[in-house]
């Protein structure tokens, strides 16, 4: 004899647990990033209290310590700017990178890729060879 059916709202409960359970392992908790460091700058507090509006959402305490060396090299570059100060090659690598990671640059933000250039086409590509017939 055959195995009774299940009924449908149980395949249907059980679906929806598994679904509910990866979506909680996807999610990162939202949580308080603290206060900015004692030792930023005017530059680097600004930078840190927009980013910290804008990024609300999806901030996490584990995004901390990328947040603070993005602030401060951002303060470094503005230095930099103004010519009170020096930022090197490898940290302004560094800030792009970081810029890149927290979606700051607008290239980060779209990840749209360009339409490649279309070759130019011949006006006279569609046409065909008429063949001749030899008269006699």
């Amino acid at each position: 004899m055959a195995r009774p059916r299940k009924p449908v709202s149980e395949l249907k409960r059980k679906h929806k647990d598994r679904l509910e359970e990866r979506l909680r392992e996807l999610r990162l908790p939202p949580g308080p990033l603290g206060e900015p460091p004692a030792w930023f700058g005017p530059v680097a507090l600004e930078e840190w209290n927009r980013l910290t509006v804008e990024l609300a959402s999806i901030l996490s305490p584990a995004h901390r310590s990328g947040l603070i060396a993005l602030c401060g090299l951002t303060e470094r570059e503005v230095a930099d700017l103004m010519g009170t100060g020096k930022i090197s090659a490898s940290e302004g690598q560094r800030l792009h990178s970081l810029r890149m990671q927290f979606a700051v640059m607008p290239a980060s933000q779209s990840r749209v890729k360009a339409a490649e250039k279309q070759k130019s086409v011949s006006p006279w590509v569609d046409t065909k060879p008429i063949h001749m017939l030899k008269q006699a």
